[in-house]
């Protein structure tokens, strides 16, 4: 039986149409470059290539890169995961590497045919690891969260425009409602009464009437009664029916978000109670919305293959900087993996040593603390401890045990000592430089 030959695919993705090389072992093409279309037919039409190619070679593998470009290379991948009558290997590149390569190639000229051909030459020179099916279930996952994290965007905007109307037509409204960010019954009260003008109109009785929502709690006559007496004396400047036009407009659109945000929540809770995952939940300080976030952008931690690789790719691994005897400097964390996913378990690890809720954390912070460590670089080996723990939980299928994470570690119980240093020790501000 004659030895399987590896041919290499690179594949250039765009919207509509993607381009094809093929090349062997000596990174000589194979066959002609095709170009296919974004449809079923332009899928198929590249199968066929390959049977051809299979059926004049003998017994052959293909090694398929595709540049993983926003979401334009995700059909072609499924399709041809779904794909058993031939031998495929399918590798989602990051187009970071494969723009490395093509400028270590020095080519003279750049378009859709000479990009897929040095992919299927950095497939052929690189050999990446096939990219697992699982990382495609975390999808749902990882769409729903960017789609919160989109309407927080637009409802942080509309909050902050809204700030500087007030500003302008009712200042004192805050004296009311201090925080209208969180506080529906606010945006209420401005929808229907937008202005002084407009609250000095309506009698007592219906504006201590109005409902943050159908069965919702009412404003209250103590509440409206004070919105009359500060409408009287306000010092707001703008009027006019512009500025009603506008708050309206706001006081919609975030009482729209809001409902929205809430739904997606549900959707994300749904969700990932819904996929047979260890038991991830008995972390303490970690969220359904950091999973959630988490397995959505990274894919399951168990395919990293150790705690070390997880927590690397994550950025969290210091990283030094040596050449000579020149460069020396102090070594970093890499910050090489998503930044959104370091702000949240930022967040995770100042809220545990505030609530004080996982002990594990408040013992690493509370002796980094009292070696004399900046208060960052505890918090960020706190970081790199939690990322070790969730790959832990990942790949045992056990729950969460500290005292057996801890003796693994050479961590034990905070001592007497390290519990009064964490009494007296101030939380730095949550905007830091490890974010990236």
């Amino acid at each position: 039986m004659p030895d399987r030959q590896d041919v290499f695919v690179g594949i250039d993705v765009s919207r509509r149409h993607h381009q094809c090389s093929f090349v062997t072992n000596d990174r000589k093409p194979v066959s002609k470059t095709l170009k296919i279309n974004e449809d079923r037919e332009g899928f198929q039409t590249l199968i066929d290539r390959m049977c051809d190619i299979a059926h004049e070679k003998g017994s052959v593998r293909f090694n398929i890169g595709l540049e993983a470009t926003g979401h334009y290379h995700q059909n072609l991948a499924a399709f041809l995961h779904s794909i058993d009558d031939l031998d495929l290997r399918v590798s989602c590149i990051n187009p970071v590497q494969t723009k490395r390569f093509i400028q270590m190639l020095m080519l003279r000229e750049q378009n859709d045919k000479v990009d897929s051909r040095a992919i299927a030459e950095f497939m052929c020179v690189q050999r990446p690891d096939q990219t697992s099916q699982k990382r495609s279930e975390m999808r749902p996952l990882r769409d729903l969260s960017r789609l919160r994290d989109q309407l927080v965007s637009q409802k942080t905007a509309c909050i902050n425009q809204l700030h500087a109307l007030l500003d302008q037509v009712f200042p004192e409204f805050e004296q009311v409602f201090p925080d209208i960010k969180t506080e529906p019954l606010a945006w209420a009260v401005l929808y229907r009464y937008p202005c002084p003008k407009n609250i000095l109109a309506v009698k007592t009785s219906r504006l201590m009437t109005v409902q943050n929502r159908k069965g919702g709690r009412y404003l209250g006559e103590k509440k409206a009664l004070q919105l009359k007496a500060l409408a009287k004396q306000t010092i707001g400047s703008s009027k006019g029916d512009v500025y009603v036009f506008q708050i309206r407009i706001l006081t919609q659109n975030l009482r729209s978000l809001h409902q929205q945000i809430e739904d997606t929540e549900k959707a994300i809770e749904n969700t990932i109670n819904s996929m047979n995952l260890p038991p991830w939940k008995t972390i303490p300080s970690i969220g359904v919305l950091t999973m959630a976030t988490l397995l959505g952008d990274v894919g399951d931690p168990r395919l990293f293959g150790s705690a070390k690789k997880f927590s690397s790719f994550l950025g969290l691994t210091p990283r030094g900087k040596q050449s000579g005897s020149s460069v020396n400097r102090k070594g970093h964390i890499s910050k090489c993996g998503p930044s959104h996913i370091r702000q949240k378990l930022y967040m995770c690890v100042v809220s545990a040593l505030a609530t004080k809720k996982n002990p594990l954390l408040l013992d690493v912070y509370s002796g980094l603390v009292s070696k004399g460590k900046p208060k960052n670089v505890a918090i960020v080996a706190c970081m790199n401890h939690l990322a070790r723990v969730i790959y832990g939980v990942f790949k045992s299928n056990q729950p969460f045990d500290p005292e057996y994470y801890g003796r693994e570690n050479g961590l034990g119980r905070p001592r007497n000592g390290d519990s009064a240093i964490m009494s007296r020790v101030l939380l730095p501000r949550p905007k830091c430089k490890v974010m990236g």
